[in-house]
């Protein structure tokens, strides 16, 4: 073949090539998502004040209790006037080692609207705190109560309890709250562990509800988590746990059986085997039934005694003839 006609081959070739690249690329091509230029959002005006400067409010979601770290429950609601459209900052200062913040916000309209921020920090004192909310040039003020709840689940928190076995028996053992989470049937609960190295598991939420995982009676089958005490309970107002199942039990053999929990007293001065005097104490009674028509009670009640920013300063399980007991003789509270 001809050395010049061999090179117009080629060539050919080439350009044909090159021209079903071009129009390939140009059909198919779709630009890719972020190739597309961003929005410059501007900056929005607007106030925390309606126009005659009355404060448009805040609204505290959740409950704030004495060393607890906030949460996702643990939120405001704030209402803003928003006169420009924009992306703005929102956010309160840091009192009482708590505040709340919500970065980059997008109005797209204007008007009265309400934006809710998170919640970050832990309580250090029981007071009530007042918190500065910062919205563009604007400011206003809200109160966020801290209180005390009846079980203090902070690590480091600790209570040592004198323990009656035999009248004239006296020993001390010593509860300590660790770091520890545990998963118990998807419910998040907070190990405790005795100088005795037995294990307690508590957890409790926000509306003045408290959890234990019992598994002292392992040994004959049972384990199971149950409410030790609700706040929003009034007295005499008694809850239960589901049926369980005990086996091999002495004198009873398998047996069913439930537990009732019911407020005593709310609200009283309580004075425990120690001579420590506690204001603000729930008294909570545990039984122990078997199910029937009446249910059956083959065991004394048990009486507990919950003070509010302390926890559990007297156990009373008043078996014949031989009570057995708690009772708190030094605590601290982390």
């Amino acid at each position: 073949m001809n050395k010049g006609l061999f090179t117009l081959i080629i060539l050919a070739i080439t350009i044909g090539m090159l021209s079903c690249q071009k129009d390939l690329s140009e059909e198919n091509y779709e630009p890719w998502p972020y190739q597309t230029t961003p929005t410059n959002y501007p900056v929005a005006k607007g106030s925390l004040q309606d126009t005659s400067g009355n404060n448009l409010g805040v609204v505290v979601n959740g409950s704030y209790t004495l060393g607890e770290v906030l949460t996702t429950s643990n939120t405001i609601t704030v209402t803003v006037n928003i006169t420009t459209a924009g992306k703005y900052k929102i956010n309160t200062d840091t009192v009482n080692g708590c505040w709340f913040s919500m970065d980059s916000i997008v109005a797209s309209n204007t008007g009265i609207q309400t934006v809710t921020l998170q919640g970050y920090g832990r309580p250090l004192v029981v007071d009530t705190a007042t918190l500065t909310l910062h919205f563009l040039n604007s400011v206003s003020s809200f109160a966020l109560i801290i209180g005390e709840d009846y079980l203090p689940l902070s690590a480091g928190t600790y209570w040592t309890y004198d323990t009656g076995v035999n009248p004239g028996l006296k020993d001390t053992v010593r509860y300590t709250v660790t770091n520890r989470a545990q998963i118990i049937n998807n419910l998040n609960y907070i190990l405790t562990i005795s100088s005795n190295k037995d294990t307690e598991y508590y957890r409790k939420d926000t509306l003045g509800h408290y959890d234990r995982y019992f598994n002292q009676l392992s040994s004959y089958g049972l384990m199971f988590d149950y409410k030790i005490l609700d706040e929003t309970k009034a007295t005499q107002t008694p809850w239960a746990t589901p049926n369980q199942t005990l086996y091999n039990v002495p004198v009873f053999g398998t047996v069913t059986v439930y537990l009732q929990c019911e407020i005593i007293d709310k609200n009283i001065t309580y004075t425990n085997k120690q001579g420590n005097t506690f204001a603000n104490v729930i008294h909570v009674q545990e039984t122990l039934y078997i199910p029937g028509t009446p249910p059956y009670a083959p065991f004394n009640s048990f009486d507990a005694y919950y003070a509010k920013g302390i926890g559990l300063v007297e156990y009373d399980m008043p078996y014949l003839p031989s009570p057995i007991y708690l009772s708190l003789k030094r605590w601290h509270i982390q």
